[in-house]
């Protein structure tokens, strides 16, 4: 895909403790992430939400869930590839401003945050 795409931006969602979830399924998820070059990758620890099949079945021990997560956050951290993109001049659409930092925020069409200092005039542009 890199190939033919050199820009593209890939990205992952990992959700960390589903029910039916093995050891050897999350050591699965690692070697992928580790294989892969994602640019970013999001995680969250599974949570039950009444009504769902999911919540009908055993859950796996809330330590092991933090495990996952903490590996998953440990990884994700350092790999990510968007300091690449640092300095470089992107499309962004403006949202958003941290008044307590004197920032306006928005995000590219691959949804990386872009931060720049404080300019009213750049919001929902």
């Amino acid at each position: 895909l890199r190939e033919a795409v050199p820009d593209v931006f890939l990205l992952t969602d990992v959700i960390c403790g589903f029910p039916t979830e093995t050891d050897e399924d999350w050591a699965a998820t690692m070697a992928l992430l580790r294989k892969y070059s994602f640019q970013g990758i999001y995680g969250s620890k599974f949570f039950s939400r009444p009504g769902t099949a999911a919540s009908l079945m055993k859950q796996l021990p809330p330590r092991v869930v933090k495990e996952r997560y903490r590996e998953l956050a440990g990884f994700a951290a350092p790999n990510s590839r968007n300091e690449g993109l640092a300095g470089r001049d992107v499309r962004a659409w403006f949202s958003g401003t941290e008044e307590e930092r004197g920032q306006t925020t928005g995000r590219t069409k691959s949804y990386t945050k872009v931060v720049v200092p404080r300019d009213d005039g750049l919001l929902g542009r």
